[in-house]
């Protein structure tokens, strides 16, 4: 009898537990008939598999839309078109931008949301669009395997290059090479001793070199003192031959005053007496011919015939 009411117990919980989440169920799916949502349309360039039609649409983690709609672009197959239904408060701006994102190991995927500044405004249809258009960008696994793509051809490429480097010609080109330097090693070996005399040699020419250097302050400072009485000496010419040329110029200005002024007269006193001396010429003849003109005088010329 004990047994029997602890069924009976057992199936009564079951009922109620049923029934509660029957309720439950019921009661957010009508909540969520309640709620309002905006579509909005995305266009993804790569493979959607795992999402699908009420898939969660999440903006930075937080669950704000489902998937309405999925299918392939008609003039590009590339393509795929999605539509979503987003929650009317949810924010979606110009500069919001839309990944496809997988859920774990489950191989679910989901749409998420991110971006959308505060500066940015709200998006909206075109005069040509039906829907608010959300650009994508590509997913992790797409950047990943275009990535790993690219490293594949890289490496490829690398490969092919390393094949051509080392064909048969190269191969005894590099094996040339290595016989060269065996026996330049053992040459360097062979002459080590002379190789040890060089750097000694070397190193001495070095420190004169230094010591040489060490002079090299001393020798400009000489040049520079040379070279500032050399400037002094040239400055003293160069002082000497204005002082000349103002001499000359003082000189030729005297000559040129002697020249308008004093030769005129010397040449007047010069003729006045040449006058003179022919009049003491012509006193002197006389005086030969009657000296005793000095005593009477000059007597008149007796007078000539007829007068």
């Amino acid at each position: 009898m004990e047994s029997k009411v602890n069924y009976t117990v057992v199936g009564a919980f079951v009922l109620v537990l049923t029934l509660s989440l029957i309720f439950f169920v019921v009661w957010l799916s009508g909540m969520k008939e309640h709620r309002k949502y905006t579509p909005y349309l995305i266009w993804m360039n790569e493979s959607v598999n795992g999402l699908t039609i009420n898939s969660a649409v999440k903006y930075n983690g937080v669950t704000v839309g489902n998937v309405k709609n999925i299918s392939l672009n008609v003039h590009n197959p590339k393509q795929v078109r999605v539509l979503l239904d987003i929650e009317q408060d949810i924010p979606i701006k110009e500069d919001t931008r839309a990944t496809l994102m997988s859920q774990g190991l489950t191989g679910l995927s989901f749409v998420n949301l991110t971006g959308g500044s505060e500066q940015s405004p709200l998006l909206k249809a075109r005069k040509d669009e039906v829907y608010p258009v959300i650009k994508t960008e590509p997913s992790f696994m797409l950047r990943l395997d275009t990535a790993v793509r690219q490293l594949s051809i890289t490496l490829t490429g690398l490969s092919q290059d390393i094949r051509g480097l080392l064909d048969k010609d190269n191969r005894l080109a590099v094996k040339h090479t290595l016989q060269n330097l065996d026996q330049l090693t053992t040459a360097l070996a062979a002459n080590a001793k002379q190789i040890d005399a060089s750097v000694k040699s070397t190193q001495t020419i070095l420190k004169n070199t230094a010591e040489a250097s060490q002079q090299f302050p001393t020798l400009v400072n000489n040049l520079n003192n040379a070279s500032t009485q050399v400037i002094e000496v040239s400055n003293k010419l160069s002082k000497a031959s204005t002082s000349t040329t103002m001499a000359m110029q003082d000189a030729r200005a005297f000559m040129q005053t002697v020249t308008n002024q004093a030769l005129p007269q010397m040449i007047q006193t010069l003729n006045n007496l040449q006058g003179v001396s022919g009049q003491i010429k012509d006193v002197t003849a006389d005086l030969r011919q009657n000296p005793a003109m000095l005593i009477r005088g000059r007597q008149p010329l007796k007078p000539g015939p007829g007068e």
